[in-house]
């Protein structure tokens, strides 16, 4: 890279680089005051030709590196000439880290600002390593703001606008990184709304993804020992007495490392608690349960109430049809 000395040039020929990692300059009132009654105090920076709209190069012009403030603030003061500093050959990657550590080291940015630069960075071939030593961050923070960065950018500046009822703070966003799926860290981020929500949520997910690879293991398990899965008839005689409960392992637990169960005929199937392990028994062994002996009460009450309503539609039908002739008064008294 080769530098000039301090040169003045039009603001007209001066444009803001496409790619700087500060996207709001912030409130410029005072700034633009100070402008107003002591001039640009300070030089820009700038590299010969610019980037329109369409990302389209022109040799002509020129394009800040730093000052993007200073030259904002300078147009609300109606400032038309400024100082700059031109710098030739400047790579690509340099620009972006230039303008990064020029912002960090001058005006904080907001995390999402600083997520984007240091995945610019990352991209442009800096290690974490070599991006924490340039912009004075320590590593730790270098890689959870990287992990920001692979959010939506849109929810996470919905999420961390000033005027939004939620504010998500550094707190929540380490919260999040715990998640290695990205495409989940945003279902968290869009569906909570406050920071006890994203930390439960994560918790649940944490939990369920646990619960899952057990699951994935303990299976695994259990058909190298030629237990094998409880087909669908299987699974209504689950609270039969042609099944009895052998074993439960539990999904919230360490799996074991090797499983010997000895039976005639053993199935796994989901429980309540994790995966049950149940025997089917022979027709010789069955023993009636006490929801075998319940279930067999309430069909014998069924069936005698059944015929009851019956008896009584029938003794109705027949005095109906007159077979039966009801009792006077009188008689009814002698009855008595």
């Amino acid at each position: 890279m080769t530098t000039s000395g301090i040169t003045n040039i039009n603001a007209k020929l001066i444009h803001q680089h496409p790619d700087n990692p500060r996207k709001d300059l912030g409130d410029l009132t005072e700034l633009s005051e100070s402008i107003k009654k002591k001039g640009i105090m300070q030089n820009l920076t700038v590299i010969p030709g610019y980037w329109d709209e369409k990302r389209t190069h022109h040799e002509e012009g020129y394009t800040l590196i730093i000052g993007h403030r200073r030259f904002a603030a300078g147009k609300m003061a109606g400032v038309t000439m400024y100082p700059c500093r031109i710098v030739e050959d400047m790579s690509y990657k340099d620009q972006v880290g230039t303008m990064l550590e020029e912002n960090m080291q001058r005006i904080d940015l907001t995390v999402l600002e600083q997520a984007e630069g240091f995945q610019m960075m990352l991209n442009l071939g800096d290690t974490e390593e070599q991006i924490a030593e340039k912009t004075g961050f320590s590593r730790t923070t270098v890689r959870r703001r990287l992990e920001i960065a692979k959010l939506d950018r849109d929810l996470v500046k919905e999420k961390t606008d000033e005027d939004g009822v939620y504010q998500l703070n550094l707190k929540d966003l380490a919260e999040l990184s715990r998640i290695e799926d990205v495409e989940t860290r945003n279902r968290i981020l869009k569906d909570a709304a406050d920071s006890r929500q994203i930390k439960w949520k994560v918790e649940a997910e944490i939990k369920n993804k646990e619960r899952e690879k057990n699951k994935k293991i303990i299976v695994e398990l259990l058909e190298e020992a030629g237990i094998k899965k409880a087909t669908k008839e299987i699974e209504k005689k689950k609270y039969t007495a042609e099944l009895k409960d052998v074993k439960t392992f539990s999904l919230d637990k360490e799996p074991p490392k090797r499983i010997n169960i000895r039976g005639k005929e053993l199935y796994y199937l989901d429980g309540w608690n994790g995966i049950d392990v149940v025997e089917k028994l022979p027709k010789s062994e069955k023993v009636e349960t006490e929801w075998d002996r319940q279930r067999k009460k309430t069909k014998q009450l069924k069936a005698l109430q059944k015929k009851m309503n019956e008896r009584k539609k029938e003794f109705i039908r027949t005095i109906a049809d007159g077979k039966i002739e009801l009792l006077k008064d009188f008689q009814m008294h002698m009855y008595r």
